[in-house]
């Protein structure tokens, strides 16, 4: 099942529906999260496997810019940044913070 939203610009865009997880755009700042899966066919889960976003990888949400920018995502010390769309494509499980002894 499938959400479609429509946005201010008049035109619809798809949201996959969400069971196990929620997209890594609904993250808050600086909310760390595990990546469940890729919600999307074989070329967006190619495009993401070339920037490092994997199933099972640690994520950080650095950010979102200003207007329809991009989501900043941090991914094993590597920045992304994500259209909004394909972020919400990317469904995540949040997790505990890492303690600053254990980051070193």
């Amino acid at each position: 099942m499938q959400r479609r939203h429509r946005h201010h610009s008049g035109r619809a865009t798809v949201t996959p529906a969400v069971q196990d997880g929620m997209p890594a755009s609904a993250l808050k700042d600086g909310e760390p999260a595990r990546v469940v899966r890729i919600a999307g066919g074989e070329r967006l889960a190619a495009r993401l496997h070339n920037l490092g976003v994997l199933p099972g990888k640690r994520v950080v949400k650095l950010g979102t810019m200003p207007g329809r920018g991009p989501v900043m995502l941090d991914c094993d010390g590597v920045r992304v940044a994500l259209g909004r769309g394909i972020a919400s494509h990317v469904i995540v499980e949040r997790v505990e913070p890492v303690p600053e002894e254990e980051t070193v």
